[in-house]
């Protein structure tokens, strides 16, 4: 038998044996908790960081704004141009122009000799975002030039930004500023001269837009901002002073229909051109319903091609940059000018390494009114006929050179022309 010493040591062994585990599971607990502790804080820092993280975005060339779903893309080109106007003529600091210049003081200047003109201000930058809901994409869409406050040419060319164009679009739905819908782009064509030829479409404005794709083409309708530039009176005691008193939106309606390679489109406007003057500017207060339409053919001539275009109405200000007025007043009544246009522009590709192409376009407007009664110096035609070459020694880049001939003929003054030549360099971004 063993002794009552060697019992009380046996006992204490088995004691301190049983006691080990207990502390060792414990102690693993424990640990196991730190460890599930510390894999939370790792996994909440990855998401914090991934979340703060830029990445690519779904659209092309886009990146993902951190902590969000929307896609962000940044563009624009640098724009560099050098212009000469015959007699003076031209704006300052300003290369575009348009035969509605022409009598002006930034026309055809009797005894001024050819004036040359340089300036970036047409360079652009443009943001795009596109954000994903539940049932489509919300994009928007800014884009400024530096057309806006005239810097100054002594020192530093400081030209303020302006508003282009700023929508945005879910769905089939357009709502913002953009191009009028009666413009369409396939009749703009590449040309240097920023104010277009003498029957294009140059409007851009606030309005909503919904379009309807169908298998056939699309259907657009609009209201859009209304405005008269130029109300002409057959009598003194008129003023033409209260320009912005429309109280409705123009409304434009266009289908754009392929036929195979041919693109056409076809234009309506209808428009509430209004007078509200006080007795103290010729006491009128009228309002007529007027309208215009147009059509666009783009005709495909192996890798080139032929636009013609054609409008009729009251077009004032959306054609050829107000060439002809938007309305008259004759005995206290408010009356559309109408007024007609046409164009013919062919784009040939010489090909190349250096991607060599040319477009040529002339065109021509024409009051449809009794110009006998009408004040002096309203246009009563104008014509526009440009060539250019354009080419592209590296990527994104492009560089040209185009003649311009600009007539107008004013209404119990005359003809007036101008020949000017625009040189320009851009690089895309």
């Amino acid at each position: 038998m063993l002794s009552k010493h060697k019992k009380l040591t046996i006992g204490s062994i088995c004691a301190a044996f049983m006691t080990v585990p207990a502390y060792s599971y414990a102690d693993n607990a424990a640990l196991e908790r730190k460890l599930e502790s510390l894999e939370q804080e790792i996994s909440l820092l990855k998401e914090d960081l991934e979340n703060k993280a830029v990445r690519s975005g779904e659209s092309q060339g886009a990146i993902r704004l951190p902590g969000t779903s929307t896609d962000l893309s940044v563009g624009g080109f640098i724009h560099l141009e050098v212009a000469a106007g015959e007699s003076g003529s031209g704006l300052p600091n300003n290369p575009g122009f348009a035969p509605s210049l022409l009598s002006t003081p930034f026309g055809e200047i009797e005894g001024r000799d050819t004036a040359v003109d340089w300036t970036a201000r047409r360079s652009r930058l443009w943001l795009k975002t596109s954000t994903p809901t539940e049932e489509d994409r919300l994009n928007t869409y800014l884009e400024i030039d530096f057309y806006g406050a005239d810097g100054t040419e002594s020192f530093t060319h400081s030209h303020a930004p302006r508003l282009r164009r700023a929508f945005a679009t879910y769905g089939n739905w357009l709502v913002g500023q953009e191009f009028t819908t009666f413009f369409d782009f396939a009749a703009a064509g590449e040309l240097i001269n920023f104010g277009g030829h003498a029957n294009l479409v140059q409007v851009r404005q606030p309005q909503v837009r919904y379009t309807l794709n169908r298998d056939w083409g699309s259907l657009k309708i609009a209201a859009e901002n209304s405005y008269e530039d130029k109300v002409v009176t057959l009598s003194n005691s008129v003023a033409d002073t209260q320009k912005d008193d429309q109280k409705y939106p123009d409304v434009i309606l266009r289908a754009d229909i392929p036929f195979g390679d041919v693109h056409t489109s076809w234009k309506l406007m209808g428009r509430m051109l209004t007078m509200d003057n006080p007795a103290s500017q010729g006491d009128v207060d009228d309002e007529t319903l007027a309208g215009a339409f147009g059509s666009t053919i783009r005709l495909p001539i192996a890798s080139n091609n032929l636009t013609l275009e054609y409008h009729y109405g009251a077009l004032g200000r959306y054609v050829a940059l107000s060439a002809h007025p938007d309305a008259f007043v004759d005995n206290d009544k408010i009356e559309a000018f109408n007024s007609w246009g046409v164009s013919a522009q062919y784009t040939h590709k010489w090909g190349g390494k250096w991607n060599w192409r040319t477009t040529a376009v002339y065109a021509h407007t024409e009051a449809d009114e009794d110009m006998s009664g009408m004040p002096a110096g309203v246009a009563k035609s104008t014509s526009t006929g440009i060539i250019n070459l354009f080419w592209s020694p590296m990527k994104s880049t492009s560089l040209g050179v185009e003649y311009g001939y600009y007539e107008l003929d004013a209404n119990q003054v005359g003809n007036y022309s101008v020949s000017r030549v625009n040189l320009s360099a851009q690089y895309g971004f």
